[in-house]
């Protein structure tokens, strides 16, 4: 994936400066920002050129419009609003890097132009601590007053919503904590079909966006199953180690179960997210036998993220990846598989529209 500025982008596109800098502005052309004390930087990356002449072509169907072409014109609604679409992610193994991928998807997703939501279901509540969002209101409060209603209020469930403000986008989140856990084992004792509680939540919420996505507990139970009954598409980090792989092995197991149990037949298992993939020949070995999972399990895509201490760094300073420091262009690298998910899912959305 190649990186732009400004400068090297007006030089391969010989459009002028002005133009460039105005679709910036109006996220027409979109760009990851970094604000310095000084100044501002502004990173393009070819993947994001790419999205934005296939929905260009569309606009005008036009299939040999170029990028310099589109850049001339003054629309501003190039950019469908999709169809709402639910993801979870999952392993049954811990350790695996979920709800790092959780919350940088989700803030690719935001750089899309997409209005993104976090459902955290792990009592650990990883991805709440990760975007800073500890509230009251919380998963918790919501199946507590589901207890009491016997139905979900769509204000109440918007009170439990919070929104984390970045440079290059928002994320909404329903947080999660440690006492979800309790709510649980009551609802699996005192409640008929609890796997549906967040299918029906979401039905309150689930077309004021078009991206959701579900970060569960690294274990099978009921939050896990209540994400996969209420979710459109599973996406699976792993790691290239003999453990992470049992984990993926069971997490599809768990999902055959949940398609036969509760008539849920057209789960999309959309995607592994091999993390810390390292170039050992253990590692390679390991990543081989993913991929021969994948084959067999029709999982077409399978992305490798690199070991990279810049990732580490970002979760200490509770950032997404791509809000970190101001060599971003390092950082794009290292989202690129990330990022390359989020633009083929958005287009596979709209051809499906």
């Amino acid at each position: 994936m190649e990186i732009y500025n400004v400068t090297s982008l007006q030089e391969l596109l010989k459009i002028k400066r002005a133009t460039l800098f105005e679709k910036i502005d109006e996220n027409i052309l979109l760009s990851i920002k970094k604000k310095l004390k000084t100044k501002t930087k502004v990173y393009i990356p070819s993947i994001f050129l790419e999205y934005l002449q296939y929905h260009a072509k569309n606009f005008f169907q036009d299939e040999e419009m170029t990028l310099k072409e589109y850049l001339s014109k003054s629309t501003s609604d190039i950019y469908p609003t999709l169809q709402p679409t639910i993801y979870t992610n999952a392993n049954i193994k811990g350790g695996v890097g979920k709800t790092i991928l959780s919350v940088n998807l989700a803030h690719s997703f935001a750089l899309l132009k997409k209005k993104v939501l976090i459902i955290d279901l792990d009592p650990q509540a990883n991805s709440t601590d990760y975007l800073q969002s500890r509230n009251e209101k919380n998963i918790k409060s919501l199946m507590d007053y589901y207890f009491e209603h016997k139905k979900f209020n769509k204000e109440i469930i918007k009170e439990a919503i919070s929104t984390i403000t970045y440079e290059n986008g928002n994320i909404d989140i329903i947080p999660s904590e440690i006492m979800f856990a309790r709510s649980l084992e009551y609802a699996r004792v005192m409640l008929d079909n609890p796997h549906r509680i967040l299918h029906k939540l979401l039905k309150e919420i689930k077309n004021e966006y078009e991206v959701i996505i579900i970060d569960t507990p690294p274990s099978p139970g009921l939050a896990q199953q209540m994400a996969l009954y209420a979710t459109d598409k599973i996406i699976i980090p792993t790691l290239p180690d003999e453990f992470s792989i049992d984990g993926l092995l069971d997490l599809i197991k768990e999902v055959n179960y949940v398609k036969d149990e509760f008539d849920k037949p057209n789960i999309d298992l959309s995607a592994i997210f091999i993390n810390k993939a390292k170039i050992t020949n253990i590692a390679k070995a390991n990543i081989d036998m993913i991929e021969q999972i994948a084959n067999q399990a029709n999982i077409e895509n399978v992305y490798k993220i690199p070991d990279n201490s810049r990732i580490l760094e970002a979760v200490n300073l509770k950032l997404p990846l791509l809000e970190y420091k101001p060599e971003l262009d390092v950082n794009l690298k290292g989202s690129e598989a990330i990022l390359e998910y989020a633009c083929l899912e958005i287009i596979k959305n709209c051809t499906e529209q």
